[in-house]
């Protein structure tokens, strides 16, 4: 795994006209800890999430630095993680979906099916879910009124059995 890492930085290094030279120099104790869980990392998708942060440290154009919140993000994330992020990234980290033509939408749909649709239902469901729980995915949502959420409580009527519950549509929200 740790030569497939060092492949992959070396490869991104490359592709960004960097070399050894130029490089900024890290400290011990924020580059080794992303070593070391880079080096536990099986998935090529996901090894090139660490190739990208470490390179990015790197990179003297870059204010990146490894934060130990980035190396405990990416320690938990897993492939269809990686590739809902990649695709996030891809088509809106630098521009909209307004601004696209229909043949660069369709190119976006084509890419979506390639990589995304591919994973199991219940491992996309449960990537979003982590996503969320991570904070990388946060969706606008309204948080419900309390009165919306709770029905039954205000229709009390004399000798009649009313039961309160959960409106599961705004619960759900």
């Amino acid at each position: 795994n740790l030569a497939a890492h060092v492949e992959k930085v070396s490869q991104i290094m490359k592709a960004r006209g960097l070399n050894v030279e130029q490089v900024r120099h890290l400290e011990y104790a924020e580059v080794v800890p992303l070593i070391e869980a880079a080096s536990y990392e099986e998935n090529d998708v996901v090894q090139e999430l660490w190739a990208d942060l470490l390179v990015s440290a790197l990179d003297p154009k870059s204010n990146v630095s490894i934060e130990k919140v980035y190396v405990g993000l990416l320690k938990e994330i897993g492939v269809a993680e990686a590739v809902i992020l990649r695709f996030i990234w891809r088509y809106t980290g630098k521009r909209n979906f307004r601004g696209f033509d229909s043949q660069a939408v369709s190119a976006a749909y084509q890419d979506l099916e390639r990589e995304w649709r591919v994973i199991d239902d219940s491992k996309r469901a449960s990537a979003l879910q982590n996503l969320r729980r991570l904070g990388c995915l946060s969706p606008h949502v309204e948080p419900p009124e309390l009165h919306n959420l709770l029905y039954g409580l205000n229709e009390y009527s004399p000798g009649l059995t009313k039961v309160a519950g959960v409106n599961a549509v705004e619960f759900n929200k």
